[in-house]
């Protein structure tokens, strides 16, 4: 879903806090999925490690 504001912020207080919540929202995305990453790279297949880190990192955020 967007993020679809079409109000236009004229405060330079009110520009600093939208920035400061979206910039927020990245960080705790980014966040979780350095934690996706980081559970599936420890459970790869020696094997085919690119096709068991693709295969497992769709599996991980379908069941997000």
């Amino acid at each position: 879903i967007a993020n679809i504001d079409i109000s236009p912020y004229t405060n330079v207080k009110a520009i600093i806090i939208y920035v400061g919540k979206y910039v927020t929202k990245i960080e705790t995305k980014l966040e979780l999925f350095a934690e996706i990453i980081y559970e599936i790279l420890l459970n790869i297949s020696n094997v085919s490690p690119l096709f068991s880190f693709a295969i497992k990192l769709i599996n991980k955020l379908l069941n997000k």
